[in-house]
């Protein structure tokens, strides 16, 4: 992905987030730094006619050890969910 269409992304996510969080947090996938989405697997849901963005998921890989010593283990956070206001039932 682009170094542009990163941009878009995560104004895009931070746009929709804006109507779920206050305030707004630099935080996970609506971080600006450029390296940002580079550990995340994001799941989006867009409207059938507008394409416009009305939920996400954004999910971050993390090494974990489960008890010290043990070695680690590579599970997937889900993170960050945001759904737009007036489809939250």
């Amino acid at each position: 992905m682009s170094a542009s269409a990163r941009r878009d992304l995560v104004e895009e996510l931070r746009a929709l987030a804006a109507t779920c969080l206050n305030p707004l947090l630099e935080y996970q996938c609506l971080s600006t730094a450029p390296t940002a989405l580079d550990d995340k697997l994001i799941v989006m849901m867009r409207g059938k006619q507008t394409a416009c963005l009305l939920a996400f998921v954004s999910a971050v890989y993390l090494q974990v050890s489960l008890r010290e010593g043990a070695p680690t283990s590579t599970i997937l956070h889900t993170g960050l969910t945001c759904i737009a206001p007036a489809l939250r039932r």
